[in-house]
């Protein structure tokens, strides 16, 4: 429901307003703090998990909330579609 009414979790750091998200690399590891530009949030789709290819700045932690001390900061991201 929160997905669908776009109530994405917004962080005030690094200067602006951003969306917060966690992107989990493929390869191996935990989630990291993703930071998306609040324009972003009207295009991203309605769903809780998608694969994404994504341009990150890594930056040291802003939000003492954060468990890591990296953040990534997106430049740009792209939905990965698979053919069946």
């Amino acid at each position: 429901m929160l997905v669908e009414g776009r109530k994405y979790k917004r962080r005030t750091v690094f200067g602006a307003s951003w969306v917060r998200a966690e992107l989990t690399p493929a390869s191996a590891g935990g989630p990291m703090p993703l930071y998306l530009p609040e324009s972003a949030s009207t295009s991203l789709p309605s769903l809780v998990a998608f694969p994404v290819l994504a341009l990150c700045q890594i930056i040291p932690r802003e939000d003492p909330t954060e468990i890591l001390d990296e953040a990534l900061l997106t430049s740009a991201l792209a939905r990965v579609i698979r053919s069946r």
